[in-house]
């Protein structure tokens, strides 16, 4: 098992949003309960339709939704995302892979799923839809470029 977590939580990240909603999709059907799987991506929920994309990283785009344009601010976001990882059981370098990944693309997803007892299934259908698991969060953490 890659998630070694206290309460069963796995994690993993998708390059492109669509592998995630293959993903969510086939965790629904094997029966994971809806409110146990989570989603962060770079789509900011209440955008209006027709309005520009915001620029920049995910870290960016949280700040701007918050109304600030201040490094500092980009920072602190990606801290707390990082630190709620961390309290669902997550491992802190992972944690930090995990953010760094999330906030090196426009289009990537992070997919969490809540599946004590069941970590193995929900590994396998994440990793068959496209997630990277982080295997190796040390080598590849140094590979991923910052935004």
């Amino acid at each position: 098992m890659v998630n070694n977590t206290t309460n069963g939580i796995v994690i993993g990240y998708f390059p492109l949003r669509a592998q995630a909603e293959a993903a969510l999709q086939r965790l629904r059907e094997a029966a994971f309960p809806k409110e146990s799987i989570g989603v962060a991506s770079h789509a900011l929920e209440g955008m209006q339709a027709g309005q520009a994309p915001i620029p920049g990283s995910l870290w960016d785009k949280v700040a701007h939704a918050f109304g600030s344009h201040k490094q500092e601010d980009r920072e602190r976001a990606a801290e707390h995302f990082r630190t709620a990882l961390e309290q669902t059981g997550i491992a802190p370098e992972r944690a930090r892979y995990f953010v760094r990944r999330l906030g090196s693309r426009d289009e990537g997803a992070l997919v969490t799923v809540a599946a004590p007892g069941r970590e193995g299934e929900a590994e396998l259908i994440m990793e068959g839809a496209g997630a990277d698991l982080g295997r190796n969060t040390a080598a590849a953490s140094a590979e991923i470029p910052r935004t």
